[in-house]
């Protein structure tokens, strides 16, 4: 019988009260502080959390107080979008207009220069923006992106901006400023939580906790989207917003679908929940099938791939999925668009180090994305494979947090259970374990979240657990045993990956 051990298990969390900025942001600035400090002219001082509150309160009272009209611009995805639902919980007035970004180019400027309001909200966008190309207007950029360009007179909460990091998404930090003016409101705060699932934070101090509150009332009183839904045979989770909720959110503007996000989750049309459910088998399908058909030319520090989708904003799926199969950076190229995803190589950096004529856009250090001059495709692509090999990081990827003999699972789970939600910076811990496959039952989509789940008996020495996955590995055989890749949920595990012996 093989020994039950624990290849590594980090305890990270953090229950911070809803500060704005707690000492956790501080603390992950060692090795940069003293450069974003000076580049900001921030004193120790200010950096104490309540300095930093009123830094961002002036700036919002002054904002929430105008009776001016408004024009909101959001980012077009989860978090943008669910920042759009937050503004109008809060905001029941009739005094601003929001306009969504198109998926595909995302272009801020073009809406913003034709404009009519004079004041403009940026919402999960505008961080990078050239604002002083748009004069006569006052500007205020809600955001958490990184960015190596700020413009003066343009009033900025961010965080990563001001401060070096942050554990905020926009939806989350949206929420925080409204609250801390209004107090609670019970639909807000669970947008708040599906955004700060979806986007790329770490679920550390304010966005965990912010998540946590979210999903407690979720279960309580479940949103309209969240009664789309349900899920399957377990309370709402972090888990379900993340394979099930956000990627609805996020499918009807990779197929080119401009509208029913929008309407479903900045306006509430139940006609529009309905219709993420179809959205989101397409989507699937498409990436799929695109997948298929992808030329992928695999280097030595990275890998380039090339697909054909024109109007279709799933570049980054595709990189995500290359991605973990590869475990190297990815550069994904969509005629026009491009995305970027590595785990080693700052991508962010790597496309803010180009000239916007050549490449243009941003956003994480992991994830990033832009348009590219398509004449330039070849000298983008050898330009990411000379900037991989020079900041290659020789690294082993584990595949799994945790390796244990099946008995185990569920004494590691509790472990894993306190840190609710999710256990490791923003992803659910991934348990590696020796299983048997005992039963392999039909296609239940219509009692899971229409993803077309199929039923898995697993069993180890003494017990049996009841596993669900995507697409069931044409490998798998009853009555052989597997070292299976998964994750934990409430009454089952969701299975990532499969092994031989």
């Amino acid at each position: 019988m093989r020994d039950a051990r624990i290849i590594s298990c980090y305890k990270i969390g953090f229950d911070s009260p809803l500060d704005f900025f707690p000492q956790q942001c501080y603390n992950t600035l060692m090795e940069i502080k003293e450069i974003v400090l000076a580049l900001n002219g921030i004193t120790p001082e200010q950096l104490e959390p309540e300095a930093q509150e009123n830094k961002y309160k002036e700036i919002f009272d002054e904002l929430i107080g105008s009776d001016s009209q408004i024009a909101v611009i959001c980012d077009s995805d989860a978090d943008g979008m669910c920042s759009a639902r937050i503004w109008r919980e809060y905001f029941v007035g009739s005094n601003y207009t929001i306009y969504p970004l198109d998926r595909a180019t995302r272009n801020v400027l073009e809406i913003a220069v034709n404009l009519s309001e004079k004041i403009v909200v940026c919402l999960d966008c505008g961080s990078s923006e050239r604002w002083e190309d748009i004069p006569n207007k006052s500007f205020y950029v809600i955001d958490h992106h990184e960015t190596h360009h700020k413009v003066d007179g343009v009033k900025y909460i961010n965080p990563t901006m001001d401060f070096g990091s942050t554990t905020f998404c926009t939806s989350s930090l949206l929420y925080a400023l409204f609250e801390n003016v209004y107090g609670g409101n019970k639909v807000a705060i669970q947008y708040a939580a599906i955004g700060g699932v979806a986007d790329m934070v770490p679920m550390l101090s304010d966005n965990r906790h912010v998540v946590r509150r979210g999903l407690k009332v979720m279960n309580k009183y479940p949103c309209d989207i969240a009664l789309e839904f349900p899920p399957y045979n377990s309370p709402y989770d972090e888990t379900h917003i993340g394979f099930s909720i956000a990627p609805a959110i996020n499918a009807p503007s990779r197929i080119g679908d401009n509208v029913t996000a929008i309407d479903a989750v900045i306006y509430g049309k139940q006609s529009a929940i309905s219709a993420l459910k179809g959205a989101n088998n397409k989507r699937r399908a498409l990436v799929k099938k695109s997948l298929e058909k992808a030329k992928i030319d695999e280097k030595t520090n990275c890998v380039i791939v090339e697909i054909d989708n024109q109007g279709m904003s799933i570049s980054g799926l595709i990189a995500n999925k290359v991605l973990a199969s590869s475990g190297k950076p990815v550069l994904c190229i969509n005629n026009g668009s491009v995305s970027f995803r590595s785990r080693t190589a700052d991508v962010d950096a790597f496309i803010k180090s180009l000239p916007d004529e050549l490449l243009a856009g941003g956003g994480h250090k992991s994830a990033a994305g832009g348009v590219i001059d398509v004449k330039e495709v070849d000298v983008v692509k050898s330009m990411f494979e000379e900037y991989c090999n020079t900041h290659h990081v020789n690294q082993d990827v584990q595949l799994y947090d945790i390796f244990t003999e099946g008995d185990d699972i569920y004494q590691l789970h509790d472990e894993w259970a306190k840190l609710k939600p999710y256990g490791q910076k923003f992803k659910a811990p991934i348990f590696g374990a020796y299983l048997t496959a005992m039963k392999i039952g039909k296609d239940v989509k219509t009692k899971s979240v229409s993803s077309g789940y199929a039923i898995i008996k697993m069993k180890s020495k003494k017990r049996t657990y009841t596993a669900i996955s995507y697409d069931v590995p044409a490998l798998i055989e009853v009555g052989k045993e597997y070292f299976v890749l998964f994750e934990m949920m409430e009454g089952f595990i969701l299975i990532k990956g499969v092994e031989n012996e």
